[in-house]
């Protein structure tokens, strides 16, 4: 009779969980996924309660980070509190000893948080860095430690997937120094040469790391250029902008020719293109502007020089596909990083010919 009634004890369980994918110890009406009910004519003294994993600190620390959840608990028997990993660090449950993993109960260091800011520069496929790519990190102390000048050097990872060789310069960043509460931005510069493809780049140190960073390595296209002709430097126009310094309306009352400042939004604004030191990458330099550029792409007037050896005769500019110029999250409103293309298409020029049209678009 014992066993059938065990047998049947675990069936009713069975069949209770199935109806409601709950369980409950003590209760036959479970309020939740798991519902530990007080014991009844229980003997005078019998404990009640849960007991977490009991483990010290060292055999917490040999835990597989990897596999951590956020709400992961255990019973720290060093702290002598109930340990919560919260993602990025372990607290104990009433507010105080947080620690990353790694530490020991007697040496606690600072607790980080770390965030990527992206990629800057312009990567193109087996064109080596000289200096102007790089990637950049904020790092908050969000423990009650100060962090005194830690090395944080060799804290990034950088992955080319098209077999590049993009590293970060070594020795930067070593001698960083956060008071708690406090957050700093570390930008480290890259050397190597990427291949095309994707890079990443993800931050970690002593139990925290950032989301990846993520660009893409370009194969460079460049564009013929026929004789006699000299792509200047600034942009002419640019459609498709946007902007909130038309109202209130300030601008000229007469009908005479006027330069008027129009700043209401409390921002100059300016917008000019400046060449880069690979034709034709180079950046736009702008303030007080919002706009969106679409697949189908906004039209800008590239400035040029004809040599007047030119004469009477005409000569063809050749279609130019484009290339593509990565964009960091840094500069985007939405804070996701993308690639714009710049490209033209065939056009005739003369002696008179003061300009080009080109095409920026999405990508």
């Amino acid at each position: 009779m014992k066993k059938t009634f065990i047998f049947a004890g675990v069936l009713g369980a069975a069949l209770a969980y199935a109806q409601t994918q709950r369980v409950g110890i003590n209760t036959s009406e479970p309020k939740a996924t798991l519902d530990i009910a007080k014991g009844t004519g229980l003997p005078t003294g019998q404990v009640e309660g849960v007991l977490f994993p009991r483990l010290t600190q060292a055999e917490r620390n040999d835990m597989d980070q990897t596999q951590f959840l956020p709400g992961l608990q255990i019973f720290n028997t060093d702290k002598n509190c109930i340990d919560v990993w919260t993602g990025s660090n372990w607290q104990c449950t009433d507010g105080t000893k947080k620690d990353n993993q790694g530490d020991t109960p007697a040496s606690p260091s600072a607790t980080y948080s770390i965030t990527n800011q992206g990629f800057g520069g312009v990567f193109i496929d087996n064109v080596a860095l000289t200096g102007d790519g790089r990637v950049t990190f904020v790092v908050e102390n969000i423990g009650a430690s100060a962090a005194t000048n830690v090395d944080m050097s060799n804290a990034v990872t950088i992955t080319n997937d098209g077999g590049g060789d993009v590293r970060v310069v070594p020795g930067q960043n070593s001698n960083v120094s956060i008071a708690p509460g406090r957050r700093v931005t570390l930008t480290y510069i890259l050397t190597g040469t990427p291949k095309a493809g994707t890079i990443r780049a993800k931050m970690t140190y002593n139990g925290a790391q950032s989301g990846e960073a993520v660009t893409r390595a370009v194969t460079e296209a460049a564009p013929e250029i026929p004789q006699y002709v000299t792509l200047g430097n600034g942009e002419r126009s640019f459609v498709s902008v946007y902007d909130t310094d038309f109202l209130p309306y300030n601008g000229p009352t007469t009908t005479n020719a006027q330069l008027t400042s129009q700043g209401v939004d409390g921002v100059q604004d300016y917008w000019y293109w400046a060449s880069g030191t690979i034709t034709p990458a180079g950046v736009f330099i702008g303030s007080g502007f919002q706009g969106k550029i679409t697949t189908t792409g906004v039209e800008v007037y590239i400035p040029i020089t004809v040599d007047p050896a030119i004469g009477t005769q005409t000569v063809t500019l050749p279609a130019f596909s484009g290339i593509e110029i990565p964009v960091s999250n840094t500069y985007t409103e939405d804070g996701n990083g993308r690639n714009i293309k710049l490209s033209w298409y065939p056009q005739t020029i003369d002696i008179n010919t003061t300009f080009i049209r080109a095409r920026i678009s999405a990508v």
